[in-house]
């Protein structure tokens, strides 16, 4: 953290982040060496955030 000019570090319940939680299981239950934005990621995320992007256009 020494690059970082400013750093705030914030404890949040699994609910709230709930996709970095399945990002980072997938990752390492997979053994993805490279991006998930490089190889496109899996389908069931880009699912995920469809969903998430349709519920928020409705609010």
């Amino acid at each position: 953290m020494h690059s970082f000019d400013q750093c705030q570090l914030l404890d949040v319940s699994l609910g709230v982040n709930s996709w970095a939680v399945e990002i980072a299981t997938s990752v390492t239950k997979d053994r993805r060496l490279q991006s998930y934005v490089a190889k496109g990621g899996p389908l069931w995320l880009s699912s995920l955030l469809l969903s998430e992007a349709r519920n928020d256009n409705l609010s």
